[in-house]
């Protein structure tokens, strides 16, 4: 199973995205390419522009985030 994700995966990176670890497997990418972490970031930048007054910026950001 891991050896077909690998190949299908490996056609979309330069690098190994599955890493072999102690006791398993580990998803190597970066932060801003899985989507709950984009969101989160996103979200809490909206959520500070919010916080200062910058509404239109704060809107763009949700409208990223989401």
């Amino acid at each position: 199973m891991v050896s077909k994700l690998r190949r299908t995966l490996g056609t979309h990176a330069t690098e190994e995205i599955i890493q072999t670890v102690p006791g398993g497997y580990r998803l190597a990418l970066e932060p801003d390419h899985i989507d709950a972490h984009l969101f989160l970031r996103l979200a809490e930048r909206a959520r500070v522009g919010q916080r200062q007054g910058a509404t239109a910026t704060a809107d763009t950001l949700f409208r990223a985030a989401l």
